[in-house]
């Protein structure tokens, strides 16, 4: 070998060493993050229908996907809804009710996932004392509610499916945290709400209370709501939210205890509340015809008791934005546009 040939020999060799030593201070850097987190404040309901949304911050999905998560609570969907409009939050939890009143006052939101849907998450518990034992005792009783929630469109559905007539039942509305104490002391006869909040009246009177048999009439969803222009400014965030959430959803379905030592721990729930109500729930990414449905069918209860002032039902199909869940789980998206 002549002279010229070891000199490029050797060459040949120092760059594959280089190469090989760069590979390896590349290995150990770790993937390379382009550009800082995106930052949401996340409304979210401290009720049992947020579930995912707290496992998935109590397992750093929200970070493995690359955005930075805060969670700001509110005691109902509606409040987190409110909270959002207000510029409190970025996205908020909310069920179809509240959803369905503001498509009658704006036209500045959009709904981009449902997450959660239960056929017998609102319930109706009342007082022995009070006499009521049955559907049908609820006839000339004091029941109390949250007004413009999920609970009150449940309790008139109720009332209608029992045949009775919504005149001779006094329905008073109460901030979902004071419904417990308001049964305790006999301020209601029956109440109506979402979890923890019937847990937490049960627990209050718990040798005189009774829980009413559930409805198959009514089916509640939990859903995930931006405005329009956050969501245009911000669509890969709600793709990496949307990926972390069902990150969440796949394991909660398959980690029950876990997953409620974290809600014990992180959503301050008790224990044997949801032991009783985790085999109700179902929790599953979608965005399906069905809670067009239920919009429209709510809108339509809302204008026949005059809560609003409209006599036409919105286009809700205008209040969804699709791409986001499309491109992270199409196959759970079956609205059309």
């Amino acid at each position: 070998m002549n002279s010229h040939s070891v000199v490029k020999y050797c060459l040949v060799i120092i760059l594959v060493v280089l190469g090989l030593t760069l590979v390896s201070a590349c290995n150990k850097q770790g993937p390379k993050q382009i550009g800082p987190k995106e930052s949401v404040t996340l409304g979210v309901s401290s009720i049992v229908m947020s579930t995912p949304i707290f496992v998935a911050q109590a397992k750093g999905y929200f970070e493995e996907e690359g955005v930075q998560v805060t969670l700001k609570p509110y005691p109902t969907g509606k409040k987190a809804l409110d909270g959002m409009f207000a510029g409190e939050n970025d996205v908020a939890t909310a069920a179809e009710t509240p959803i369905m009143f503001q498509g009658f006052a704006r036209h500045d939101f959009f709904v981009f996932a449902t997450f959660f849907q239960s056929y017998n998450d609102a319930k109706i518990i009342a007082r022995k004392t009070a006499g009521i034992l049955t559907p049908a005792d609820l006839k000339g009783k004091r029941i109390g509610t949250i007004e413009k929630t999920s609970a009150h469109y449940f309790t008139c559905m109720y009332l209608m499916e029992h045949r009775i007539d919504p005149a001779t039942v006094t329905i008073s509305f109460y901030p979902a945290p004071e419904l417990p104490e308001a049964f305790k002391n006999g301020k209601v006869d029956a109440v109506v709400a979402f979890e923890p909040y019937v847990y937490q009246s049960r627990l209050s009177l718990p040798e005189q209370t009774v829980t009413l048999p559930k409805s198959e009439l009514f089916r509640e969803t939990f859903n995930l709501v931006a405005m329009m222009a956050w969501t245009g400014q911000h669509p890969e965030a709600v793709k990496k939210m949307l990926r972390a959430i069902d990150k969440a959803i796949t394991f909660v379905q398959n980690n029950k205890q876990e997953s409620i030592e974290i809600l014990v721990k992180n959503a301050k729930f008790n224990s044997e509340m949801l032991e009783t109500v985790w085999d109700d729930y179902t929790y599953q990414l979608s965005l399906d015809n069905s809670i067009l449905t239920s919009l429209e069918d709510e809108a339509r209860w809302a204008i026949r008791n005059k809560l609003v002032d409209a006599r036409t039902v919105p286009n809700y199909l205008d209040y969804f934005y699709l791409n986001a869940l499309k491109t992270v789980k199409p196959e759970s998206v079956s609205i059309i546009k």
